[in-house]
């Protein structure tokens, strides 16, 4: 795994995308990618693709409060 990673790991748990399985063996998924997994997602698609996850969309919504 590369330094980079290690240091820009994306919190799956902070995607819309990101699911707790039923599944034992596979507890976390992603619904963007389709899949279910042991660790991370964004990990699986590093460690598959060796780019970082693309499809990460916050759960919150961006602060469109003004800023003085």
């Amino acid at each position: 795994m590369s330094n980079k990673m290690q240091s820009n790991t994306i919190a799956c748990h902070k995607c819309r995308h990101y699911q707790v399985t039923w599944d034992a063996q596979l507890p976390y998924g992603c619904r963007a990618h389709g899949f279910k997994t042991r660790k991370n997602p964004a990990l699986a698609v590093y460690e598959a693709s060796g780019i970082e996850c693309q499809l990460f969309e916050s759960k919150e919504p961006p602060d469109l409060s003004p800023k003085h």
